[in-house]
């Protein structure tokens, strides 16, 4: 069991915490009271702690920082990782380049995922159902193991936004981010089960 620190609780670091708790003992790390609460709805044995994340002192004990701040504090929180000495992905797609972090996270020993995005799910099972007839992918999983855990991801998404909506700020504005990718795997998902849940 990984001891993971997920900086963020809107909706990509709230999601990332629930699925992540079922395995790992997870703190998360965000001034927003209110998306801390809907954290503890979705996970109650998470650690809560209401700050922003402004000092690497905050990352000790942890085996991996999952980075899903905004952008526009985003690469600074990548720097507040590597001084920590600690692993990340990084999920804020900052402005700025990350590989200007290259050097200084190498010289700390730290290894860095940046720009990581959470597109794995839908890719995934895309992939996985375009090419199932190659051995394996680049993760060393084959097609059907991958559609396996790409299903799982994007069924538990739908149920969670079907049963109890989204658990974001502002969450109005996330409806097309949402309901655009699940018209298209309506549309396009070879897989019964995933094509009839996202309608």
């Amino acid at each position: 069991m990984a001891r993971i620190t997920v900086l963020g609780a809107g909706l990509v670091g709230a999601l990332v915490a629930t699925e992540l708790s079922e395995d790992h003992y997870i703190k998360v790390i965000d001034p927003d009271q209110e998306a801390l609460v809907r954290v503890t709805q979705l996970a109650p044995a998470v650690e809560l702690h209401d700050a922003r994340f402004d000092s690497p002192a905050q990352l000790a004990d942890c085996d991996l920082a999952l980075n899903c701040l905004p952008g526009s504090v985003g690469h600074a929180a990548l720097r507040r990782i590597i001084a920590a000495g600690v692993d990340c992905v990084d999920i804020s797609f900052t402005a700025e380049d990350p590989r200007t972090l290259d050097t200084v996270a190498r010289e700390a020993g730290v290894t860095i995922v940046p720009d990581a995005g959470i597109a794995p799910g839908f890719s995934n099972l895309l992939a996985a159902e375009r090419w199932a007839d190659e051995p394996t992918f680049w993760n060393g999983l084959p097609p059907a193991a991958m559609h396996a855990e790409a299903s799982r991801w994007i069924l538990g998404m739908i149920d969670r936004t079907a049963t109890i909506g989204h658990y974001a700020y502002d969450s109005t504005g996330y409806h097309n981010e949402h309901y655009i990718p699940y018209l298209a795997l309506a549309e396009y998902a070879r897989d019964p089960h995933v094509r009839r849940q996202a309608r």
